[in-house]
């Protein structure tokens, strides 16, 4: 079977099944968590309606109850399913990827492109100011909100470390968009000068 985790990233058909994995599910519910826990992910809409079919016919997931509707169907993985998943899971990572979409204009911008790029970095930088506000926000909730993480389950260190995780992406991805710009700004200048 083709691997759900091209390089051992997370596709989009390998997070419905590890969705279903994690709890079985109605599609519309499935929907809503794929979209909230993997809000910058930019999957599909309809990841969900799209991908059951094949994660069925692989005999990953079944359907356990039909509904009035496809988005009240209810599935639940298979052991194969769930053995597939925990592979991935403990699959060793293949690092990072690096590649972006401001980095590919730039690969193949010109100078009259150059103002047009800056604002970008600008705006790309700015988005992640106001998702590392959003994340440090939530890192500091988290913390406060919990007496000791020793006491805490596995699964409450798990989003504690994944929420001080996303706030340090977003603080270094913004620390690298605006050394982009600022080194953009440079070039322009010197080339008016």
């Amino acid at each position: 079977m083709p691997s759900l985790f091209p390089r051992g990233e997370l596709s989009p058909i390998g997070a419905v099944l590890a969705l279903v994995v994690q709890q079985p599910d109605t599609v519309g519910n499935l929907a809503i968590r794929l979209s909230r826990q993997f809000q910058h992910a930019q999957f599909s809409r309809n990841a969900v309606h799209n991908n059951l079919p094949s994660l069925v016919e692989k005999g990953l997931v079944r359907q356990v109850v039909g509904g009035a509707g496809t988005s009240r169907d209810r599935f639940e993985a298979t052991p194969e399913g769930a053995a597939y998943c925990r592979a991935w899971v403990r699959e060793p990572a293949k690092g990072p990827r690096w590649c972006d979409g401001l980095r590919g204009r730039l690969l193949f911008s010109s100078r009259e492109d150059l103002d047009v790029l800056i604002r970008a970095a600008s705006a790309e930088e700015e988005l992640c100011a106001r998702e590392y506000g959003m994340a440090h926000a939530g890192e500091m909730r988290a913390r406060t909100s919990r007496v000791s993480l020793d006491d805490a389950d596995y699964e409450t260190k798990i989003e504690c470390a994944l929420i001080a995780d996303e706030a340090a992406f977003w603080a270094a991805l913004g620390k690298r968009r605006q050394r982009l710009r600022e080194r953009l700004e440079e070039i322009r200048d010197a080339s008016r000068a």
